[in-house]
């Protein structure tokens, strides 16, 4: 059982942040499979769309993490879903996902843009898609040592 983080997790539970899957969902797999395809698409558009390149290297990062959730048994639930993802991944697995809240928050002004033309070009989407990768490398070696999460 993994033991780092176990406080944040059992309070985002009590505060129906996470909600405890079953079954088939209860796997990560299928979400490390999203991820290396949005990854796959991230690099695909780097030249053509840093925009796009940027938001697919965030999902792929973003899968990644939930994949990890999944694994221990674990869904994000609510509004705030996202933010709940990388809270409980920085809790359990430290430095390896930080860049994920500096990705989140890109996402998020690219999404919902304050400032017009604020674009990223590709040395800042190259930066995410290198962090995408690192994350869903971390992510795949933690896998196997994860079980469900019991309080």
């Amino acid at each position: 059982m993994w033991k780092e983080g176990r406080s944040e997790i059992v309070k985002a539970l009590k505060h129906d942040r996470l909600d405890r899957i079953n079954g088939p969902a209860a796997s990560g797999t299928h979400y490390l499979e999203s991820a290396r395809e949005a990854l796959a698409s991230a690099e695909r558009e780097l030249s053509y769309n840093p925009t796009l390149a940027y938001t697919a290297a965030y999902e792929a990062a973003r899968k990644a993490a939930s994949g990890l959730l999944a694994q221990q048994g674990l869904r994000a639930s609510g509004g705030g879903h996202h933010i709940t993802v990388l809270e409980s991944v920085n809790a359990q697995f430290g430095d390896d996902f930080a860049p994920l809240r500096t990705m989140r928050m890109r996402r998020n002004q690219l999404e919902y843009p304050t400032v017009p033309g604020d674009t990223p070009d590709a040395t800042e989407s190259a930066q995410a898609i290198a962090w995408a990768h690192q994350m869903l490398d971390v992510a795949e070696a933690l896998m196997p040592q994860l079980t469900r999460f019991e309080p």
